[in-house]
Formats: structure tokens, sequence, C-alpha cells
């Protein structure tokens, strides 16, 4: 099963920071004989200030000196529907 977690450029700036996010899908190769994990990191348009970021979460925080967060919250999550879509149609496609 792919996952997504998205994440800042830079986690401790002051002002508005990237984000983007790594896909994981399932890629691997063997170094030392274990499976080395190799995710997908693709750079967003979407950008944000980092004190309003959940890093645990990977969305923005609830909060009143950042009120469009629900906006921003769902275009982040059209963003993981997409990609996880395309991932669908490659992985169908052979």
């Amino acid at each position: 099963m792919a996952s997504i977690k998205f994440y800042l450029t830079r986690s401790n700036s002051k002002v508005e920071t990237s984000i983007f996010f790594l896909l994981n899908y399932g890629a691997f190769k063997m170094v030392s004989g274990k499976k080395k994990y190799i995710p997908l990191k693709y750079y967003t348009d979407e950008s944000i200030i980092p004190t309003f970021w959940n890093p645990k979460t990977g969305r923005a925080k609830e909060s009143k000196k950042f009120p469009q967060y629900p906006e921003f919250n769902a275009r982040l999550q059209d963003i993981e529907d997409t990609a996880l879509s395309i991932l669908r149609r490659i992985q169908n496609d052979g």
C-alpha cells in the first residue's frame, strides 16, 4: 500500500517555506542483503510559515492566525489523492 507524507523544506524558518512529499510505493533496492525503500520526492507549489505546520500530521494546524487552514489542508489532500491516483493508473497499466 502506497503512502504519502508532507514535509517542510526548512522547518526552522521564520518565513514561508515550501512543502514537498515523499511517496512510498514499494520500490526498493538491495543494500548489503537488506531492502532499502526508495521514495519518490515531489515538491509542491504550496508554502506555509512553519509555526502553522504540524509535523506529525503533515498538515496545517488549526489556528486563529491562519484561518485558511481548512482550504490549505484540502489542497494538500487533493495533491495526495492525485498522486495516488496516478500511481494506481501506472500500476494498472503495467
